[in-house]
């Protein structure tokens, strides 16, 4: 993979790549209590419709059943190279017995983060935000476009997921116009 990518454009996106950033980041997706089918879980959809917006994607809030939404992103990309979707999960099961720390403080030690949804799926869902976020503080430019999708639904079967590939639904996020 590496042997595609020049040392200068790689130093350029290690420069621009705040870790300090994408762990505040992460913390601001643990802090909202987004337990499936909650008002908690679309306020977390639409706080990242507005982080997406705030970096300048065309983003989109797409609903799917049940009165619930997704929200999708898109980078465009200079043309010609494939695009490159993200995709995750922002519902949560709620929080069960045995927490030793606040599941919604998203607490940092020296090893881990902590809170409810950190490994499924926060963490990814914050790593590809700041993915993005990271090339265009490089002001690194892709050929392909880069979608995020953030949906919700993976704990009842995938409802998001399937929502989103109802047609005219995201598809003119998903295909190239």
């Amino acid at each position: 993979m590496t042997e595609n990518v020049s040392q200068e454009v790689w130093q350029k996106a290690l420069a621009a790549l705040d870790p300090d950033r994408s762990v505040t980041f992460l913390q601001k997706l643990v802090r909202c209590k987004s337990y499936s089918a909650t008002d908690g879980e679309r306020a977390l959809v639409h706080l990242l419709a507005d982080d997406m917006s705030g970096l300048g994607l065309e983003t989109s809030l797409i609903p799917v059943p049940g009165g619930r939404v997704n929200a999708v992103g898109r980078l465009s990309g200079a043309g010609g190279g494939c695009s490159l979707l993200f995709n995750g999960h922002v519902d949560t099961n709620p929080v069960t017995e045995g927490w030793t720390v606040d599941p919604w403080s998203g607490l940092v030690d020296d090893t881990f983060i902590y809170g409810i949804g950190v490994s499924n799926m926060k963490a990814g869902d914050a790593a590809y935000f700041c993915a993005v976020e990271t090339l265009m503080a490089a002001g690194i430019r892709l050929n392909g476009d880069v979608l995020l999708s953030y949906v919700v639904g993976e704990l009842q079967g995938g409802g998001g997921n399937k929502g989103s590939c109802r047609p005219r639904c995201a598809c003119r996020l998903f295909h190239q116009q």
